[in-house]
């Protein structure tokens, strides 16, 4: 059974950096470790071995009144069997954040991942744009956001906002 708690163990995190992103360049592994470091995290647990974590990095919001946040996430392939429980919790978890407000959350996918991406669309996040060879994906907790189907080269069925108002609006 998955579990969750938080914060997520910082020196368990860094062992699931060091595992699951053997390829990055030393600049990106330093900007990673910081965001780390500097987020408020989440740490999924199947019996007692940590398989994934998340967390949210503070980042500058783009309106008065709203908080913003980065969404980093690591893990390893035994979350595979609890995708839908975690998914579930990843929901539930960007809700909670929006209790107080409105909240945009936004996570960076290297394009052409498409793990990442399906793992996007899944958690609720939107595609919003493309950019240095990384996807933006963005989750913001208020309803604003009216969806419609955006058709890709690589086949993802990837939600898009069109930013017309509240979600059924016409």
């Amino acid at each position: 059974m998955l579990r969750v708690s938080t914060p997520a163990p910082i020196m368990e995190t860094l062992e699931l950096v060091r595992e699951t992103r053997a390829g990055l360049k030393p600049w990106q592994r330093r900007g990673l470790v910081l965001q780390v470091l500097g987020s408020l995290s989440v740490a999924f647990r199947i019996e007692h071995r940590l398989v994934a974590a998340a967390g949210f990095f503070p980042i500058e919001p783009e309106a008065p009144g709203e908080e913003a946040a980065e969404i980093w996430f690591l893990c390893r392939p035994e979350l595979a069997g609890h995708l839908r429980t975690f998914v579930r919790l990843a929901r539930l978890t960007c809700a909670r954040a929006a209790q107080d407000g409105t909240v945009r959350l936004r996570a960076f996918v290297r394009q052409g991942h498409a793990p990442g991406a399906r793992l996007a669309v899944l958690c609720g996040l939107e595609l919003r744009d493309s950019r240095a060879g990384f996807d933006l994906w963005e989750w913001r907790g208020d309803g604003w956001v009216r969806q419609e189907t955006v058709r890709r080269q690589d086949g993802l069925g990837a939600e898009r906002a069109t930013g017309r108002g509240p979600a059924g609006a016409g």
